[in-house]
């Protein structure tokens, strides 16, 4: 039976193992173990693994194992596991080059540039001043750390006078250096893709919804997205030449892109699946398990038939601005035998918080809805949510 290292992640990543009957071993963030982890991984390690160095980490495994594999689906494993992989000679998901290439998003921009790939206009930002600078040239920028995620640190500029919030807003993420974007106009997509020994497919393609100026919070997601045949066309072949260029051999990745007088932009791709629970949406308007396909493929396993669920697929946040009436614990009971929504979960001390959201953290639950259409998969979560704030 294969034993498989994994750095980090949540119990949906790891359920595919337990399904394939394969053992794992896992190394986890102090606090974070869950009793479905503890049930299924055949051994835990608890170390900080952004900051423990791969010789710490696998002195701290027992010395009888072999693992055929190391993979890591969080961004935060992603160096972690490829750091492992090299040293034992073993195959991951995770590749250093890939890795490095992707996860700075200045260096990423750098990458776009030398391969002529329609970019966005940007620089590092080093003081206000800089800001300024900047805005001079495109009139509306994005400042943003350049190692950042989940809406930390964005800020929307469109004047001088907000150039001192936006870089402290920046610095206070700790997520790298500072840099600016040109703002760019329309719609947000985000592609989820999945490399076999660098064979390349995109499985699904994601529109985003978000909060708007000034942090841009992803507030909901749904598939498939709305796209003429050439602009879904386009995007694929986007894809595909990024996925080439930073030469990503297996699994998943999620690439973000806006469009403009028809026009593709590339905002950044990641070497993992998406959050959000777009691995969810995938998972039931394609029948792709991103993460099943993966570690098959990384052993040799066979191929995995792909079943999906619905059509269409959508989910919504709920954004801890606006205060919710009496009686919350039984609507929620309610909602939850309703046909179609997959998936529901409320997080009641950040609802009872009220206030507004300038990250991911500040959102108070989700439900994943399926249906038809996308038209009825977005309507049936808009429901979910106005019965549980305001009762209707």
């Amino acid at each position: 039976m294969e034993n498989i290292l994994v750095i980090g992640g949540k119990d949906f990543m790891m359920k595919c193992m337990v399904d394939l009957g394969l053992k794992f071993t896992l190394v986890q963030f102090p606090g974070q173990v869950t009793p479905f982890q503890k049930e299924h991984a055949n051994f835990i390690v608890e170390r900080d693994y952004p900051n423990t160095s791969p010789t710490e980490i696998l002195a701290l495994l027992p010395k009888n194992n072999r693992f055929e594999v190391v993979v890591s689906f969080t961004e935060y494993g992603l160096s972690c596991a490829a750091d492992i992989a090299s040293e034992l000679g073993v195959p991951s998901n995770c590749d250093i080059e890939a890795i490095a290439m992707t996860k700075d998003k200045l260096a990423f921009r750098k990458i776009l540039e030398k391969y002529h790939i329609n970019n966005v206009p940007f620089t590092p930002i080093y003081s206000e001043a800089d800001i300024a600078d900047f805005l001079k040239q495109h009139g509306k920028i994005i400042v943003k750390p350049s190692q950042g995620a989940g809406s930390f640190g964005i800020h929307l500029v469109t004047s001088e006078s907000e150039a001192k919030k936006a870089f402290e807003h920046a610095i206070q993420a700790k997520m790298g250096n500072i840099m600016a974007e040109a703002f760019i106009e329309g719609p947000e997509y985000s592609i989820e893709s999945i490399s076999k020994n660098g064979q390349h497919e995109v499985v699904a393609i994601t529109e985003k919804a978000t909060t708007g100026a000034p942090y841009f919070v992803e507030s909901g997601h749904s598939q498939p997205a709305e796209l003429c045949v050439d602009i879904e066309k386009k995007i694929t072949e986007f894809t595909i030449e990024l996925l080439n260029i930073i030469e990503h051999k297996t699994g998943p990745c999620h690439t973000e892109v806006k469009i403009y007088e028809n026009q593709i932009y590339i905002i950044e791709t990641q070497t993992r699946s998406g959050g959000d629970n777009i691995w969810l949406m995938t998972h039931l308007t394609s029948g792709t398990d991103l993460f099943k396909e993966t570690v098959t493929t990384l052993l040799n396993l066979p191929c995995q038939i792909r079943e999906p669920v619905s059509n269409a697929a959508a989910v919504k946040y709920f954004m801890p601005d606006t205060a919710v009436s009496a009686g919350i614990e039984s609507r929620i009971d309610k909602i939850g035998n309703i046909n179609d929504v997959v998936d529901l979960h409320i997080n009641l001390e950040l609802f009872n918080a009220c206030h507004s959201s300038s990250s991911s953290l500040d959102r108070a639950g989700y439900v994943v809805t399926s249906a038809e259409t996308r038209s009825a998969a977005l309507t049936l979560a808009d429901n979910v949510v106005n019965t549980i704030v305001k009762g209707q």
